[in-house]
């Protein structure tokens, strides 16, 4: 009984292990409806959300920030050894957030977008 304890615990730790990978900021519908353009400044966000991923500067000085989120679930089975890779698949769930300052420094747009794939 405690070989069978003990290599449940084993392989559960093991899986644990290979907790499914994320990656960036992930930034919630909610959280840019508290954000007015005209209004909210480069500041503002930055304090609320974090550095960004990627930050463009455009020639005439306007700013452009940019939030990306990936989230990777693999099915358990994909770590059977040899069967693993023909029976297993998984998710991915992404969203990314641009968000657009004039050169003063004040929100002028922001757009969102999300995506589901399966594998």
């Amino acid at each position: 009984m405690k070989l069978i304890a003990a290599a449940a615990l084993t392989i559960g730790l093991a899986l644990a292990g290979c907790s499914p990978p994320s990656t960036g900021v992930q930034i919630r519908a909610e959280q840019l409806s508290d954000f007015q353009k005209g209004k909210t400044t480069y500041q503002e966000v930055i304090s609320r959300l974090g550095p960004p991923s990627n930050t463009m500067i455009s020639s005439d000085g306007k700013k452009t920030i940019s939030y990306f989120y990936s989230k990777t679930n693999v099915d358990p089975k994909a770590f059977i050894p040899i069967v693993g890779t023909l029976m297993a698949g998984g998710e991915t769930h992404s969203n990314s957030v641009e968000l657009e300052f004039s050169k003063e420094g004040i929100l002028t747009d922001y757009t969102a977008s999300e995506g589901h794939q399966k594998f």
